[in-house]
């Protein structure tokens, strides 16, 4: 198996950093048996993508009886849950039927000791161990078994080819500036993944990514920004064909930023969780289409724009499964039926909201969406001439805005003609409120309570 210390090129700094699979062994026999079953799925997969709708609702009606049915037999609080609505195994027959089923929170599994209950095969200290970020402020571990990871393999290997239009070679390697390592190094010495720290210092990782030569860069798009602030000629880091966005929200602007950065890589945004894995993938036209072979996505809710609470259920977890769980998120999808021309057939977002608390609440009106709030700080405080190396937008009190703002070092100040932008915009959005007030903070530095960056923070819904 591939030793990670033997690729760093006698850069001794970034050995602290390198992240590996503790928690369980790593095998070359588990490693042979998902390369066997990429070799055999690969072009059942990304012929999922061309399912007609008909044929996509048969695979996901499929796949959710299966869920249900066995939740329904092997775990006490799906047993409970779906025994109280009158639940028998087999009548998960259409959607309808599935949308019926009561919708589960993470509270109602944090606070129900039945949910880590029944006949569990392996047994939860031999499962895959991973926990939330806690940015709701509930911690939470999930686990999967073999069959749960070896999917979430899968469909990332297929985002990658996806991203890269064309296939996999067997020495691409793929680089990662994250919180955990994967749980393979490589698979049987194919498509090898180097993994660091998300608090290795930045000059390390440039210094290894122009020996390794990695084919794919992924990474917190806070993290890939600095990266970037750094890189004086992209033209160094040209052998980096596509780098993927994840775990915080970025804007379009930020990962073109990001690609000039790296000599006009392609940059796509993942959008996936720890209880449902994949949920959206941004394709090379821009487009985010959901994983819809992964998970069943529903909108509930909606308000006039569309926008509304994401339900999902991820399709292929028998272990340990989140059915019909409310995610935290606002979506908004495009109309059904509308094609991309990169040829994947999944529906498509129209919005991501991101997580239900990043509003902004008007008195005059009401809820202002993440989306709307990230366009205006893409036109004005992401502008190249605003001199801003960081912010934050925090709605503190119904009527008071604070906006924390952090000057690039060495620059000439803050561009307040781009604050005064914003904020004149931001008021617009709440509808000239003369009751509204907002108040700028020029800081040293932002400090987030979790590893995730937080842009918009609403303190009225904590």
């Amino acid at each position: 198996m591939i030793q990670l210390e033997d690729y760093t090129f006698g850069i001794d700094g970034i050995k602290p950093y390198i992240l590996k699979n503790k928690k369980i062994a790593e095998t070359l026999e588990t490693q042979r048996k998902l390369l066997q079953l990429w070799k055999v799925q690969r072009p059942i997969i990304h012929n999922n993508m061309t399912f007609s709708t008909k044929d996509l609702e048969i695979y996901q009606i499929d796949r959710l009886r299966n869920i249900v049915d066995t939740a329904f037999s092997t775990n006490p609080f799906y047993n409970q849950l779906y025994s109280k609505v009158g639940y028998s195994r087999g009548d998960i027959i259409t959607l309808d039927d599935y949308k019926a089923l009561p919708i589960i929170t993470k509270d109602d599994l944090l606070d129900n000791e039945n949910w880590l209950g029944g006949n569990l095969s392996p047994t939860l200290e031999n499962a895959y161990r991973y926990t939330t970020s806690g940015s709701s402020g509930k911690v939470f571990t999930v686990y999967r078994d073999a069959v749960m990871n070896n999917m979430m393999w899968l469909n990332q290997l297929r985002f990658y080819e996806q991203i890269l239009q064309r296939p996999l070679k067997q020495k691409d390697w793929i680089y990662e500036i994250y919180l955990a390592a994967p749980t393979f190094s490589s698979i049987a010495d194919h498509y090898p993944f180097f993994t660091v720290s998300n608090e290795c210092p930045p000059e390390y990782v440039l210094a290894h990514l122009k020996l390794l030569k990695p084919s794919i860069l992924s990474g917190f798009p806070s993290y890939l920004l600095n990266l970037a602030s750094l890189i004086k000629d992209p033209a160094e880091f040209d052998f980096i064909e596509a780098i993927v966005t994840n775990s915080e929200a970025s804007s379009q602007q930020e990962r073109d930023r990001i690609s000039r950065a790296f000599g006009g890589a392609l940059v796509c945004d993942e959008y996936s969780s720890i209880e449902l894995s994949f949920i959206s993938m941004q394709c090379p036209h821009g487009n985010y289409h959901l994983v819809e072979d992964n998970v069943r996505v529903d909108i509930i809710n909606e308000n006039q724009l569309g926008q509304g609470e994401m339900i999902a259920t991820n399709l292929h977890n028998t272990f340990l499964p989140f059915i019909r769980y409310n995610h935290g998120d606002k979506l908004a999808l495009k109309q059904h039926g509308l094609e991309c021309r990169c040829g994947n057939k999944f529906r498509m977002l129209k919005q991501f909201e991101g997580r239900a608390d990043q509003i902004l609440i008007s008195q005059k009106n009401g809820e202002i969406s993440s989306f709307m709030i990230m366009s205006l700080y893409d036109r004005f405080l992401l502008a190249h001439d605003s001199n801003l190396l960081e912010f934050q937008i925090v709605q503190k009190e119904v009527n008071l805005i604070e906006l924390n703002l952090v000057p690039k070092a060495n620059s000439k100040g803050i561009n307040w003609s781009c604050i005064d932008l914003f904020t004149s915009h931001l008021k617009e959005l709440f509808g000239n409120d003369e009751n509204l007030s907002i108040k700028i903070n020029e800081m040293a530095e932002i400090l987030n309570p979790s590893y995730k960056r937080r842009l918009i923070i609403n303190e009225l819904l904590h």
